[in-house]
């Protein structure tokens, strides 16, 4: 029996649940709304979920009305609604793809702190997947990177950076301040022409290797990507009054020919895949290992749907097992030639050109698959497949409509319950602002009669 039914209906406990709410509880009734609920303004949740244009699935164009008849069939050892474990739908609107990932909540775990100087022996996996979003951007939105660049440093420049006179970022910092500035003010050739400035600030994208040469001695060079192209009639001109700016050594230009293939040329130049030595560092750098400009930096993803994970690992893991099977070969195939081009040598010019060109076609048809899966994420190249996926999806069982709970939600909620029970007073260690927010997020979720939702 509530001990508290002498109270007034209208007192809010400190959690935000009414004397009202919890008397409409204990007779099994609908709860009914607080005096605050019932004159509110505001007939919309607190913080409503942003919504994608196909939000709802009966606005998908592959939802079949009939499936949701289906829904209870599911096996229940395949579903998962414990908190913290979610399922993520995002878009991205540049590309006009979309992301379905899985993602679990670790309870208490803090990110390691970052002390000391960053160092690093390898272009990591996001770094490259910043600059694959990167070329792929520029590519869709901005015509592309234009020129790859091949920076490399001096002797007297590698004893300036041994003896700490100057870093290797401060170097690309000083030069690409230098090129921004003629790229959007202009210059004028050595016969008098004069070419004009950019109102856009200049594309570009860099990275850092320092591989051992001959001697065991580290070699840095920079590779770089610039959005910025001139007439062949003055492209020599225009890489020596570069060169001259860079000021460390050689500062070699060359035309991208295709946009699309940009990110395989940083790829390649950071020394991403595997050596032919085995040896996989790329060399230690202390600080920034690359840089993406900001006008040339792929929008990030958009959450749009965030909802229980339920089955979708299962459907997820299913469809990467079967893409693998049908098309592993490819992927392997890739590889396979990009080791064989790396092999090759400089001077085999003809059989570097035959494995280029069929490294390509490979890449073509890779690129023609409307999906990129792992086995925890799916990429829709297009909004068909998307749709696709998600009324199959829904066919099989998965809930999208469920909201989802956080680990550190479950376990207040849980200490609320059990404070009112025992009505002992709550000892959790928190700040005041996170006693606040935890509030915020406990009293957003709704009761029924068996309890919370």
């Amino acid at each position: 029996m509530n001990k508290h039914a002498n109270l007034d209906p209208n007192f809010i406990f400190f959690d935000g649940v009414s004397q009202r709410h919890l008397n409409q509880i204990e007779k099994d009734a609908k709860p009914a709304l607080s005096e605050a609920e019932r004159y509110s303004l505001v007939k919309t949740s607190k913080c409503p979920t942003p919504q994608v244009k196909c939000h709802h699935p009966r606005d998908w164009p592959f939802y079949d009305r009939d499936i949701e008849t289906d829904l209870d069939n599911c096996p229940s050892s395949y579903v998962s609604r414990e908190p913290g474990h979610f399922t993520i739908i995002q878009h991205r609107a540049w590309s006009n793809e979309y992301r379905i990932r899985t993602s679990v909540e670790m309870d208490n775990l803090s990110p390691p702190l970052n002390i000391g100087t960053r160092r690093s022996t390898r272009l990591s996996n996001r770094g490259a997947r910043c600059i694959s979003d990167s070329c792929t951007y520029m590519a869709k939105c901005k015509g592309g990177y234009q020129t790859f660049v091949t920076g490399t440093f001096d002797a007297k420049a590698r004893k300036r950076i041994d003896n700490g006179e100057t870093t290797i970022q401060k170097e690309v910092t000083r030069t690409m301040d230098a090129l921004q500035k003629m790229y959007q003010r202009g210059w004028t050739t050595s016969e008098g022409e004069r070419l004009g400035g950019h109102k856009d600030a200049l594309a570009y994208c860099w990275v850092v290797e320092i591989p051992e040469n001959n001697e065991r001695d580290g070699n840095p060079h920079i590779h770089m990507m610039l959005g910025w192209s001139v007439p062949f009639d003055i492209f020599g001109e225009w890489c020596e009054r570069i060169e001259s700016i860079w000021g460390n050594g050689f500062f070699h230009l060359e035309k991208i020919r295709n946009p699309e293939s940009a990110g395989a040329y940083m790829a390649k130049a950071a020394g991403y895949m595997t050596k032919a030595n085995k040896n996989e560092s790329q060399g230690t750098v202390k600080g920034n290992r690359y840089g993406i400009s900001k006008i040339s930096r792929a929008p990030k993803w958009r959450t749009e749907i965030k909802s229980e994970l339920g089955i979708m690992g299962r459907l997820i893991a299913e469809i990467h097992i079967n893409t693998m099977l049908e098309h592993g070969h490819l992927f392997e195939d890739r590889e396979k030639l990009k080791k064989a081009l790396v092999n090759c040598s400089k001077n085999e010019k003809g059989t570097r050109i035959a494995i280029g060109n069929k490294l390509e076609k490979i890449r073509e048809t890779i690129r023609s698959i409307p999906i990129i899966t792992s086995k925890y994420q799916i990429i829709f190249k297009d909004e068909t497949s998307f749709n696709r996926f998600i009324g199959s999806s829904i066919a099989a069982g998965w809930n999208h409509s469920n909201k989802p709970i956080t680990m550190f939600a479950a376990a207040l909620r849980k200490r609320f319950e059990n404070t009112r029970k025992e009505e002992l007073p709550i000892d959790y260690c928190l700040t005041d602002r996170e006693w606040i927010d935890a509030c915020k997020e406990y009293s957003s979720y709704s009761y029924n009669s068996t309890g919370c939702q």
